[in-house]
């Protein structure tokens, strides 16, 4: 690595646009001086990503890129994998010399990320770890999208500044959660939340409503009909079995007299 960031300029430049953004990424962990070196570097080719996608799961975290048209890798590109490792032969691998038998740690993404921020190897850490490096390498004026799984009432809730596009899965919590939640980001662009077995009612300013475009299962009917009061944004799509006759006409009624909503575009109720 360090022979590499003796090269020129010029020569370095063209080594990194032959990686692919795996490559780049991974490259950009392994010191100060290769990060600064890729970020200063990179700056045209990162302004070809469309966005980034964080998939956050209780045992898994996945970082994906999309690009946008005309670059010629326009494919969805998982830039890292981070599980927990379990087994001891994960984590170690074995080199005969000699008749002698050495053991050697294998480094993974997440050693030299947790290497270069100091901060613990434990899930929920390595979360804001992988955010910060990400947003620090490609700059915070790329679109971030965000996946969680909140499945788990252990998982914490992600909360990051540059998020705007949002898919949640969740049970087991309480809808405030997901008011607290939402209210510590900027407003969304879309919101996606496929929920079960959730408790209580969203607030009347809840920033959920400010979304432009919603998409919610809820099959329990938990926050239908307060999106179908107090929803401002403008488009919603609703799957439940709410059946409320005289709510959803009155909300549709609100919607085509834009008394209510802004500049709506359409809705959709399943």
């Amino acid at each position: 690595i360090m022979q590499l960031l003796k090269l020129s300029l010029v020569v370095q430049r063209e080594l990194f646009s032959c990686m692919n953004y795996k490559e780049v990424f991974h490259f950009s962990l392994c010191s100060k001086q290769s990060f600064y070196r890729i970020k200063s570097l990179q700056l045209v080719r990162f302004s070809n990503i469309k966005f980034f996608e964080f998939m956050f799961a209780k045992n898994q975290i996945n970082v994906t890129i999309m690009p946008k048209n005309g670059d010629p890798r326009l494919r969805f590109e998982q830039i890292l994998s981070v599980k927990p490792e379990d087994s001891e032969w994960k984590k170690f691998i074995q080199i005969e010399m000699s008749g002698n038998v050495m053991k050697f740690r294998r480094q993974t993404a997440e050693d030299k990320l947790v290497d270069v921020y100091d901060c613990k190897s434990q899930m929920e850490s390595i979360q804001n770890v992988i955010y910060a490096h990400i947003c620090n390498l490609f700059g915070n004026d790329m679109e971030y999208r965000m996946l969680h799984d909140l499945f788990h009432e252990d998982l914490s809730k992600p909360i990051h500044q540059n998020i705007k596009v949002s898919r949640i899965w969740t049970q087991n919590r309480t809808v405030r959660e997901l008011d607290e939640h939402f209210s510590s980001l900027p407003k969304q662009e879309f919101i996606n939340i496929c929920m079960g077995n959730m408790k209580g009612r969203l607030k009347e300013d809840s920033k959920i409503f400010e979304s432009e475009v919603v998409d919610f299962n809820d099959t329990e009917r938990t926050i239908v009909i307060d999106v179908l009061r107090h929803f401002n944004g403008q488009q919603a799509t609703l799957f439940t079995e709410y059946f409320d006759l005289s709510e959803i006409l009155q909300f549709m009624n609100g919607w085509k007299s834009n008394q209510s909503y802004q500049n709506p575009r359409g809705g959709a109720l399943v």
